[in-house]
């Protein structure tokens, strides 16, 4: 074959190969093109839209629920987790059975979603329970009924598609009865002071029904703080509307304080106690277009009076409720105003006989440095105003001394002042800005002067109420003190150019001071209010060196003694930081009016009892206390313990802080302590998810893993597994103290709680009353990397770092430990999966989830009350497919069969012309080796023996048929050898014709 047919037989194999890649890319495109095209489905879509939740700028987030809900999928519907909301329990109710979540009340979703909670088997229990499920009729036609008949579609009120269904269901032993949940906003709104707050909320409840009491429904509840302090909540309780129906809740702000305000939606109330459903509801409510907003008025037109609006009672935790079963209204208000103190027992201190005025100044040797020998042209000019006084100032320093009426105030024993003025700050920004307040601390002939108690900053014309409290914590002793309020620089020896001093104006009004005795019930509320309100709260102690907080000891303290109590504990239990002291019948422990703090602080109580924080450094001065119950020695190092000392049989304890464990997250807690004198101690983990702070207890469970705490199928009654111990006085380890600790994990829903030591229970009674001593050293809680949980439950004990490994398998095989494992059981997914990929099955092996002995508890939430796996998440997108391979369509799966056939083809196309172009070349190369030795041999040959040669002619090109474009490595070999040697001796005839033999005839 010659050159012109080996290129035409290369041109159309190339043109073949371009070809198959043309389609190949071809394919390619329009499976990516119908991964992303669903018009072929047949069925017309309703249009979605986008709510990117960045462009939702009202003060309460997502009010319309639909954030977040653009890209689901009807039967995903309802969607648990939003944006801007947080579901939970409510209070210690049971576990609803029946998701709740946005959903979708489009009329083609709405069937789908009814396919959703169909597929639930305790909503289907629950229906068939209420002869809603015709056993005659078939799935569908069941949830056609249901949807005309039960589940009926709310429709919405904003127009966006979207609302929120909140369903109270629980097991079918307990239908009617319900329980309670709650939707708490994440958006606390801030009330300016002297503002007005508007919370709207549109609701519509359905198939709802109650156990015992007539207190059942929807509710309304806003978590209110007023200054920083939380206050009672503000609740309508009891919603009963079959139709979409607003509720409105108007919110009064002081004139001086601002609020911080938290709502909260729900369907039931949990009132923590076991086995009682009161205030539990069952049914459905939905929840749409909530909005808040901050006016400076109530509306025109709306009347708000006395029965329709609650007033906050300071410091009272008692819940402020409508029932709206005996009340028609939609309207209703709490007014956080509020008036502290009773104003005719102030001493009003606005005149200048209580008031001095004066330049700053400070000594300088024999003379008194002001601000006039820095600026000559310093000036103030003062005038009165209405309940004070103006000053204008030019690069001064001016100091207003506040007494009583030009000597001293005067506190007995126990004793403490409140003082409050109204600042207006319009300083300028070229000098000094802020306003100081001194307390002269004054004890006979000596005067020490506490600089800088407060500071009052540019106020930007606005005037701001501040409160400086001053108290006597001392046992015997008067002490008096003034104030001074300092405008500009508050040291004139460290002002050296005029720029530094202080130019504007300043308006000081509304000057007055009260002055009570130590706390008591009846002026407690007026005594947490100024101490939350104060600027500064002042001890004096002059007559001593220093204060204990300033010592110059390095040492510090487990127990912190309260920053207003200065100098108590040197003679007496003082106050601690962080921790209140409490008796049983107590607001904080239990539903009741005495909100008495500390009672038993300082000198005690009426019954001699005493409890509070002391110090080994101030023994001696201790005589109200029998020392030796504390063993301490002088070469011992200092500490500073709470001691709870019950002269009698009774209850005391100190209840601390709240502390925080996130869904997930692990908590351990520490405390030391000593019991002597007969006493027994009771340390508590008290829950204050709700407003009734009962013990934390455990989650109800069934065991699945035999183990040593009960055999398998024992229902466990989680109420019964307390966070509690309970310590005396013989299990004291040798060094007289010791520690026992509580180790949490929690699960899917977070944790609140609160460490509490008590002396005697925390609940009254004549069995858990103790008398003597308590002493607490250390009280510990980290949370986060608090622990390691053991991942199996034979490393529980055995694996150091576990938080049972110290104390070792033996100290829960005593009398009187329990200790329970559990396996935790697969979801419907993690079944699913199972079935569908067995190689990679889910699995869980068994864990102790409760543990408990004599110094030592351990609970396991996470085990039991946990978040959802989803194995499929974690399988590849490529796994699961998508666009057309994702559906059902034919046409898909031909095009894709296709796409990949004519991969392959285009692939053997490839190799074949590979092999054959290393076939061509071996041919060629052992035909040129054959063709020169017969070249060779001829040149020889015609040495020997002349033979007439005859000059080849040129061979003409001829016109052949082209090799056809099939035509592949399946040619005979025959055939590719004749064509090989014609080539090579074509050219090995021109190469010998190139001789010149002589012709001979």
């Amino acid at each position: 074959m010659d050159k012109k047919r080996l290129s035409n037989a290369l041109k159309s194999k190339i043109v073949l190969i371009f070809a198959l890649v043309c389609m190949l890319c071809f394919s390619c495109f329009a499976l990516v093109a119908c991964g992303n095209d669903n018009s072929n489905s047949g069925t017309t879509t309703d249009p979605t839209y986008t709510y990117p939740e960045d462009a939702d700028d009202s003060l309460i987030k997502n009010g319309g629920f639909k954030y977040g809900t653009a890209d689901v999928k009807a039967e995903n519907f309802p969607k648990t987790s939003i944006t801007g909301w947080t579901r939970s329990t409510d209070n210690s109710a049971e576990t609803s059975q029946v998701n709740s979540g946005v959903v979708s009340v489009k009329a083609s979703d709405w069937k789908v979603l009814a396919k959703t909670l169909y597929k639930d088997t305790e909503y289907k229990a629950y229906l068939n329970e209420k002869g809603l499920i015709d056993a005659d009729k078939s799935d569908d036609e069941n949830i056609d009924s249901i949807v005309e008949n039960f589940l009926k579609n709310p429709s919405d009120k904003d127009g966006d598609g979207y609302v929120y269904m909140l369903n109270n269901y629980i097991s079918s032993k307990k239908i009617g009865w319900g329980t309670a949940q709650k939707l708490a906003s994440s958006s606390a709104v801030s009330l300016s002071a002297g503002k007005i707050g508007k919370f709207s909320v549109w609701l519509k409840t359905q198939n709802i029904t109650g156990a015992f009491e007539n207190e059942y429904g929807a509710n309304i509840r806003l978590v209110n703080s007023f200054n920083g302090n939380s206050q009672s909540e503000f609740r309508l309780n009891a919603i009963r509307a079959d139709e979409w129906t607003e509720y409105v809740i108007y919110v009064k702000a002081d004139s001086l304080y601002s609020s911080s305000i938290t709502l909260n939606v729900g369907l039931g109330y949990g009132d923590g106690a076991k086995d009682k459903f009161t205030y539990c509801t069952e049914g459905t409510v939905y929840f749409d277009n909530i909005t808040f907003e901050e006016l400076d008025e109530v509306p025109e037109g709306v009347v708000l009076d006395a029965t329709n609006t609650a007033v906050m009672d300071y410091g009272n935790k008692e819940v402020k409720k409508f029932n709206l079963v005996t009340l028609s209204g939609k309207t209703y208000c709490y007014d956080m105003t509020f008036d502290p103190m009773d104003y005719s027992g102030l001493t009003i201190l606005n005149d200048e006989a209580h008031m001095r005025f004066t330049e700053s100044t400070v000594k300088e040797g024999e003379n008194f440095r002001t601000s006039k020998d820095i600026a000559a042209d310093s000036n103030v000019t003062k005038t009165a105003i209405a309940n004070g006084f103006a000053f204008d100032l030019t690069k001064a320093s001016y100091t207003v001394k506040i007494d009583n009426g030009g000597s001293n105030f005067v506190l007995a024993p126990g004793q403490l002042a409140v003082v409050k003025f109204t600042i207006k700050n319009e300083l300028s920004s070229f000098g000094a800005r802020d306003v100081f307040a001194d307390v002269a601390d004054i004890f006979g002939s000596e005067v020490k002067m506490r600089k800088t108690a407060a500071t009052f900053s540019y106020s930007d014309g606005k005037a701001v109420e501040y409160t400086i409290i001053v108290k006597n914590e001392f046992k015997s002793g008067d002490r008096e003190f003034y104030l001074n309020l300092v405008l500009g620089p508050n040291d004139i020896s460290k002002v050296n150019y005029a720029y530094e001093l202080a130019t504007g104006k300043i308006e000081l009004s509304n000057v007055k001071s009260y002055i009570i005795d130590e706390p008591d019930n009846d002026n407690n509320n007026v005594y947490n209010f100024a101490k939350s309100a104060a600027s500064a709260t002042v001890s004096l102690y002059a007559g001593y060196s220093a204060a204990p907080t300033e010592d110059n000891s390095t040492v510090s303290y487990s127990i912190e003694t309260a920053p207003s109590k200065i100098g108590e504990i040197i003679n007496r239990p003082t106050d601690a930081k962080a921790f209140t002291g409490v008796v049983p019948d107590h607001s904080y422990v239990k539903e009741s009016t005495n909100s008495a703090v500390n009672t038993r602080s300082g000198n005690g109580d009426a019954e001699g009892n005493l409890a509070g924080v002391i110090n080994t450094k101030y023994l001696a001065n201790y005589t109200f206390f029998d020392t030796d119950k504390l063993a301490w020695t002088t070469e011992d190092d200092d500490i500073q313990p709470i001691m709870i000392y019950n002269k009698t049989a009774n209850h005391y304890g100190f209840i601390g802080d709240v502390k925080s464990v996130a869904a997930n997250a692990l908590a351990s807690v520490s405390v030391t302590l000593r019991v002597t004198g007969g006493a027994k101690a009771y340390v508590y983990l008290v829950d204050t998810n709700g407003y009734d702070k009962d013990v934390l207890d455990f989650t109800d469970f069934t065991v699945n893993y035999a183990c040593t705490g009960a055999p398998i199928g024992t229902e466990i009654n989680g109420k019964d597994l307390k966070f509690a111990l309970v310590i005396d006085e013989s299990m004291m380890k040798s060094d007289g103290w010791v520690t026992v600790k509580f180790f949490v994990a929690a699960g899917k829903t977070a944790l609140n709680f609160r460490t509490e030591v008590w002396n005697g229970a925390r609940t009254e009674g004549d069995d858990t009353a103790s008398s003597g001593y308590v002493f607490v050293k250390d009280v510990t809680v980290t949370s986060s990397s608090a622990f390691t949980e053991a991942s199996r439950m034979e490393d529980t004990f055995s694996v150091s770092g576990n938080p049972l490994f110290d104390e070792g398998v033996t100290a829960f095989e005593k009398e009187g430990s329990v200790i329970y494992a559990y396996t935790r059981e697969l979801n419907e997914n993690e079944i699913k999966y199972n079935k569908e990929y067995p190689d990679t099955a889910v699995s869980y092996s068994a864990k102790y989830v409760w543990a408990k002995n004599s110094t030592c508890v351990y609970g396991i939430f996470n085990t039991l009350d946990v978040t959802e796996n989803n194995p499929y998440d974690d399988i590849d997108n490529s796994d699961s497919g998508s666009g057309c391979t994702a559906t059902t369509d034919p046409s898909a799966f031909w095009l894709s069969f296709s796409s990949i056939l004519l991969g392959v083809v285009l692939i053997a196309a490839f190799v074949a012309l590979i092999v054959k172009n290393v076939r061509r070349k071996r041919k060629a190369n052992a035909s040129d080796a054959k063709s020169h030795y017969t070249v060779k041999s001829r040149i020889s040959a015609s040495k020997n023996r002349p033979v007439k040669v005859t000059k080849a002619e040129e061979p003409k090109d001829e016109e052949e048929p082209e090799v056809p474009a099939e035509e592949t490595k399946e040619e005979t070999a025959s055939e590719e050898n004749k064509t090989l040697d014609e080539y090579v001796y074509g050219d090995v005839q021109d190469f010998g014709s190139e001789e010149k033999p002589e012709d001979k005839e």
